[in-house]
């Protein structure tokens, strides 16, 4: 029985028979859950679901939920063009998920973390934070994924860290991947860091190309130079099940670092969970773009190519997931 059909019955019980039990000292607190732009989803697995893919507000009245599953993802970090320099994947947002977390009566805002966007010159954008709750009983942050290094050669831009590390730009030089911080992070609430999940981004290489976007559940080039780590899986939390089904052939995916510009003979694949893929075409000037991250998965953007067409990747938009039941 979902928590909001429970409320149903005690409403009708009080209307019927007066203010009794634990609600009789507040007979017009409302007993009941909503919030998302999925709003009490129940897909017939005994689960109700909470689906946020923008800001708004999670509302628990008159009760508690006594064991709730929260998955989090920030936004996913950009990349930039290649400039001669070959760019690194975005990396994705850090991933918290947290199996049985205990929710008091009250309303907790919730602010889904946008993705790093497109760029055609400089540096990639980082992603924002995804958050809930602030100033509340609970909070929690999962940060957003740092951007790729990339190019000119002769200011080759870093880099950056974020919940998941960006790739590495490099050809004058073999630029490191940023540091993944969503388990480090002392700025962040400790639920935040002990729930959490982020890889450091991948370095880069004269040979193959830019280094690959951490992921949520490895560190960027893990697999092969210029690709992106791998995302974490949660087979509960498809696309059909929290509402989304935009996500469904990611099959609970989230989190995937984007590939590297893959210019020098690496594949420039993106991770698992909706990563963009780097540009890979094989000779001068390297042109084409880096693709774009999924939305509402978090991952990193493609590491761009040279050239009028060479774009970076954006960044995939985070999203806040709530599930739970009663037993």
């Amino acid at each position: 029985m979902s928590i909001r059909s429970l409320g149903n019955i005690n409403a009708s019980f009080r209307n019927r028979f007066g203010n009794t039990g634990r609600n009789a000292a507040s007979p017009n607190i409302p007993v009941g859950v909503s919030g998302g732009n999925v709003d009490g989803l129940e897909p017939g697995n005994g689960y109700t679901y909470h689906t946020f893919t923008s800001p708004g507000s999670f509302v628990v009245s008159g009760m508690s939920i006594p064991s709730c599953e929260i998955l989090m993802v920030g936004g996913g970090g950009s990349s930039g063009p290649y400039n001669d320099s070959r760019s690194g994947g975005g990396g994705a947002g850090g991933l918290v998920f947290w199996d049985a977390m205990p929710v008091a009566a009250g309303t907790y805002t919730v602010t889904v973390g946008s993705g790093g966007p497109k760029s055609e010159t400089g540096a990639g954008g980082d992603g924002e934070d995804t958050i809930f709750g602030p100033g509340t009983p609970l909070h929690m942050v999962a940060q957003g994924g740092g951007s790729g290094g990339s190019g000119p050669r002769s200011e080759q831009t870093a880099a950056r860290p974020g919940g998941c590390g960006g790739g590495g730009a490099g050809f004058a030089s073999d630029g490191p991947g940023g540091s993944g911080t969503q388990t480090t992070d002392s700025g962040i609430p400790a639920n935040s860091r002990t729930y959490g999940f982020g890889g450091n981004g991948g370095t880069a290489s004269f040979g193959p190309g830019g280094g690959g976007g951490g992921g949520a559940g490895e560190a960027g080039n893990t697999d092969g130079n210029t690709q992106g780590g791998d995302g974490r899986t949660y087979p509960n939390m498809t696309g059909d099940l929290i509402g989304v089904p935009a996500i469904n052939p990611l099959g609970g995916t989230f989190a995937g670092g984007g590939g590297g510009n893959g210019a020098g003979g690496g594949s420039g694949a993106g991770g698992t969970g909706g990563a963009g893929s780097g540009s890979s075409s094989p000779g001068p000037p390297y042109s084409g773009p880096g693709s774009d991250a999924v939305n509402y998965t978090g991952s990193g953007g493609g590491g761009g190519g040279g050239g009028p067409s060479g774009t970076g990747g954006a960044g995939g938009h985070g999203i806040v997931v709530l599930r739970y039941q009663l037993s």
